[in-house]
């Protein structure tokens, strides 16, 4: 049915719309249903694509269909790709700064995907000089600018702030996309005390704070 939709939708040219991209998100998830992977990225790109061409990629909308598109290419087996399309959501995210909570569940599952794939890679692999791995030029300017961030909040006093917290928590899943895992595991303790001051461990801010920590042990202990 929904694919005798499509079909009229781009007969009297309705597809390339807002409501032909919403179209297509219920077809991949039916498809997702049905275990057709391929079907279902393929929709979502397309979605994805409308969504661009009419400026909605940073709505609301267009920034669920990232996230359902990352996690298709994860179930894909694709996890770089779902890696890609997670890191445009993070710099998205990082320049608004105004969706802290879901700035945090990208972070949170660039960590995951990171440790998966540092897990399937050996420790020695894309090493750069630094010690880090897969420290591309954005994720170094980024790390750049949050150890920055970080110095002038230490400056300030005001690293233990909830500021500050947000700080060392994007600081620790910079460092743990590069492969530091100890580096990460040192700014993820600085956020836990950040947090502690401000009462915020028993939130969801820090339960997530405490998984990737736990994270950060585990791949710390492999590397």
């Amino acid at each position: 049915v929904s694919d005798r939709a499509k079909d009229a939708f781009e007969k009297v040219g309705c597809l390339e719309s807002l409501e032909g991209s919403a179209l297509l998100k219920d077809l991949a998830a039916l498809r997702s249903e049905c275990g057709d992977i391929a079907g279902e990225l393929r929709d979502l790109q397309q979605a994805m694509a409308i969504e661009a061409k009419l400026g909605a990629s940073q709505s609301l909308e267009g920034l669920r269909t990232r996230r359902s598109l990352a996690a298709a290419h994860e179930r894909a087996g694709e996890p770089e790709r779902a890696l890609e399309v997670l890191q445009d959501l993070q710099q998205f995210y990082e320049g608004d700064g105004t969706h802290a909570a879901r700035a945090q569940e990208v972070d949170e599952a660039i960590f995951k995907l990171q440790a998966s794939l540092a897990n399937a890679t050996p420790s020695t692999n894309n090493a750069s000089p630094s010690g880090h791995r897969n420290a591309d030029p954005a994720t170094a300017k980024a790390l750049a600018e949050l150890e920055a961030q970080r110095r002038e909040h230490e400056e300030n006093g005001t690293l233990l702030t909830a500021q500050g917290a947000h700080v060392l928590m994007s600081l620790g899943a910079t460092y743990g996309r590069m492969g530091d895992f100890d580096a990460a595991m040192q700014a993820f303790g600085d956020a836990r005390e950040a947090y502690k001051r401000q009462g915020l461990m028993d939130t969801e801010e820090g339960a997530a704070l405490l998984c990737n920590m736990g994270y950060a042990v585990l791949q710390a202990g492999r590397a």
